[in-house]
């Protein structure tokens, strides 16, 4: 039988507040489908890192360096997340962070199978999955004066969660 692969499960959920109900994603949702699926492909976790109320978009999520400086250092030979959007936020982060653990002989693993390979097509599948996620997280493309960078102003219905660009009118 093969030797188990060492991977770092990481969770992450982004806003817990009062979230419950089928589109919430617990930690424990994340978690079980992790463990199924190291089992399915003979990883072996050999840590669990969880964040709560914490950015996807942020870079300086103190569990994800830890998880990327544990595979830089060989102590792990990847990282298994529940899916991408769980990884990052950011294109750019996400990319340098895959290059990263990719250097140190290490792969990105997710149960929704969402990173690709390294394949031509399979970087792209992973580009595009990217891209996804940072839409959902389109909030973060308003500024603090609520103008977005293609000069819209973004309206966010809470309620139902349903967002609009309504477009500038020139001054007469």
């Amino acid at each position: 039988m093969a030797t188990p692969v060492p991977v770092i499960a990481y969770t992450r959920i982004s806003r817990v507040g009062k979230r419950e109900g089928e589109s919430f994603i617990s930690q424990e949702l994340q978690f079980k489908a992790i463990k199924s699926f190291a089992e399915l492909r003979g990883l072996e976790i050999i840590d669990h890192l969880h964040e709560e109320n914490v950015s996807g978009g942020d870079k300086t999520r103190a569990g994800w360096n830890q998880a990327l400086s544990r595979v830089e250092s060989g102590e792990a030979k990847g990282i298994l997340v529940y899916n991408i959007s769980r990884f990052s936020r950011s294109i750019v982060d996400a990319l340098d962070a895959i290059e990263r653990i990719q250097e140190a002989g290490g792969d990105l693993y997710s149960t929704a199978g969402d990173v690709g390979d390294n394949t031509p097509g399979g970087k792209l599948i992973r580009g595009v999955f990217l891209q996804h996620a940072c839409q959902l997280g389109l909030r973060q493309l308003v500024y603090p004066d609520g103008w977005n960078r293609y000069g819209k102003w973004l309206v966010l219905d809470r309620a139902t969660r349903r967002r609009w660009i309504v477009p500038l009118r020139a001054p007469r």
